[in-house]
């Protein structure tokens, strides 16, 4: 008997997305990290927009960092190039080269800010 894998459990590599596509579903297991190469996708949470992810960055480490499920779905809002590398690769590449720990911070510390200021202007 084999196990049912999610719809968008790709293996590490790049690959394309049309529009409207689902690049990572909200609750599934963080098996991959995520860099947008070309285009733009939206982070959904629940059926809301919750923020957006921009060429050039990376997404999906939180889940991989925590071991928890995705807290968000990624929808392609344009066609997107994406590559996807293996957790294990991922934290073996952030010992390599520890520039890289430094961005993905900096960028999850600008989403918990964004994420920050609309809690604020949800209270107002």
């Amino acid at each position: 008997m084999t196990d049912s894998l999610p719809t968008n459990d790709f293996t590490p590599g790049f690959s394309n997305f049309a529009p409207g596509d689902t690049i990572i579903n909200q609750g599934d297991n963080a098996d991959l990290v995520y860099t947008l190469i070309e285009g733009h996708a939206d982070a959904v949470c629940d059926g809301v927009k919750v923020g957006e992810i921009h060429q050039n960055e990376i997404f999906g480490a939180l889940a991989v960092f925590t071991g928890q499920p995705r807290i968000a779905s990624v929808v392609a809002r344009t066609e997107c190039t994406v590559m996807m590398v293996n957790k294990d690769d991922f934290v073996q590449l952030i010992y390599q080269q520890p520039q890289i720990s430094v961005g993905v911070i900096e960028e999850m510390a600008a989403k918990i800010n964004e994420l920050n200021s609309q809690i604020l202007s949800l209270k107002k």
